[in-house]
């Protein structure tokens, strides 16, 4: 703390120099400038202090006022800064002097710096409208172009390299019920009878002949029997058809129901097989045609989503999956149309191979072909506009490689070369520039502007005629 006091000392001795210097030039003191007002060079050692006064309140001193400090820990430099009350009155002073004159100063140059840049601004704007109407006084021509879209189609057949995946399978079955309503007639019982002779002749029973069994079921026969004669090894047999007398179901007689003598002497009858068909008349349920025809649909609908599913899966990005999928199909149904039943069983076995190609190569032939045809039947220098619309009409699977018939259609446009009809009509007249143009491809209507000009000629130079082309639709070719 002894030193601290000693530092404050000098200090306050150095300031009290100043104050007396500055009362004894305050008449001469110079008028005040960007310099700053009280200038004092403070160096400091690890050991040591150095004060160089430089001015005071503006005016100049010498070198002369120097103090240099013995040796002088750091931490006492700072407490003497700090809190040496000299020091920080000389900083609020120097914080607190105005300084007008500087502050013109920086407004002057402020506006000087406005007005060059005012005036670099107004040259360029100046330039440009100058350049600007220069252009606009050279001689120019627009003009402007309709010409034709044309459509065309054509139809042929591509290959393709085919993508053949392995078959998908597929077997499903649907239980419905039956929907159909038959009426069944009456009808009579058919069936044949045996006529035994056991006479030496031979001996005839004619048609109708009526017969009848133990359960009084009657049957007449349809045939006249020539019956042979018998011998003494066996009896002489004729067969002939017969039916039930009346309708129904119990002229279904069973085997032997007509068994014994009839008709003639030495004749025996027999009925060896059952009698069959004999119907009572009723209506009942039955299969009907759209009941099978429903179950097929929907069990196909659910097949074609299902193939969709597995099938997305298969086809990458760069590839087309060829459409509808080639499948084979069978139905088995457990009744048939027009069957008695009250529901019906069907199942469908279905087995689909998917085949995909490559689209880029199948767009790229249908470019080629296309303009193959438009080359045909318009000419050389037409491109495509847009793209090419293809309908897939047909298509044939030969080994590994897909036969396509296509349809296609596109619309085409004449390029101009723009720069080539400059040179044909430079320097022309209008009417001449017009004549020359009408007799190029597909232009339908021309029109021109032509400015700078004396007379209605074209510009001398290629490069102001300029030229707006419009296309418009026609009737396909």
């Amino acid at each position: 703390m002894k030193q601290a006091s000693r530092y404050n000392e000098e200090g306050q001795k150095i300031v009290s120099e100043m104050n007396e210097r500055e009362q004894a030039d305050q008449d001469t003191q110079p008028l005040y400038t960007n310099m700053p007002l009280n200038e004092i060079d403070v160096y400091v050692w690890e050991d040591r202090i150095t004060a160089i006064p430089k001015r005071i309140h503006g005016v100049p001193v010498d070198e002369s006022n120097i103090i240099d400090s013995i040796a002088i820990p750091q931490e006492d430099l700072l407490t003497f800064f700090n809190s040496d009350p000299t020091v920080q009155t000389i900083l609020k002073e120097e914080e607190q002097q105005p300084r007008p004159a500087a502050k013109q100063l920086l407004r002057t140059v402020d506006k000087l710096g406005y007005a060059i840049i005012v005036f670099y601004l107004f040259l360029i704007v100046s330039t440009l409208f100058a350049e600007l109407y220069l252009a606009s006084l050279q001689p120019s021509a627009t003009v402007t172009i309709v010409a034709t879209e044309t459509p065309v189609t054509a139809q042929a057949a591509i290959s393709l390299p085919a993508h053949i995946f392995t078959p998908l399978t597929f077997t499903q079955s649907q239980t419905v019920p039956t929907t159909g309503r038959t009426h069944q007639n009456a009808t009579y019982a058919t069936g044949y009878v045996t006529f035994y002779n056991a006479f030496t002749q031979p001996q005839t029973i004619d048609a109708g002949t009526l017969l009848t069994g133990p359960d009084s079921i009657q049957i007449v026969t349809d045939q006249t029997a020539y019956v042979p004669a018998g011998t003494y090894s066996g009896n002489g047999e004729a067969t002939v058809s017969a039916h039930a007398v009346n309708t129904g179901v119990d002229g279904n007689i069973s085997a032997g129901d007509i068994s014994g003598t009839c008709c003639r002497e030495y004749i025996l009858v027999k009925n060896n097989q059952p009698f069959i068909g004999g119907q009572n008349e009723r209506d009942y349920q039955s299969v009907a045609k759209p009941d099978i025809q429903h179950v097929v649909s929907n069990l196909t609908q659910q097949f074609q989503q299902t193939l969709q599913m597995k099938t997305t899966s298969l086809v990458s990005s760069t590839e087309t999956l060829l459409t509808p999928i080639p499948c084979t199909s069978t139905m088995q149904s457990d009744h048939p149309a027009g069957a008695e039943a009250t529901q019906v069983s069907v199942t469908l076995h279905e087995t689909c191979t998917p085949v995909s190609y490559d689209t880029n190569d199948f767009q790229s032939q249908a470019e080629r072909t296309l303009s193959h045809v438009v080359t045909q039947k318009l000419g050389t220098g037409y491109s495509l506009l847009g793209n090419v619309e293809t309908s897939i009409e047909k298509t044939m699977l030969k080994n590994t490689s897909l036969i396509v018939t296509v349809t296609y259609n596109g619309m085409w446009v004449y390029q101009f070369n723009t720069h080539h009809l400059a040179t044909l009509i430079v320097g022309k007249s209008q009417q001449e520039a017009l004549g020359i143009l009408q007799k190029q491809n597909s232009i339908t209507h021309i029109s021109m502007q032509v400015s700078g000009t004396k007379h209605d000629a074209l510009p001398a130079d290629p490069a102001q005629i300029h030229f707006l082309v419009f296309y418009e639709p026609v009737s396909g070719v």
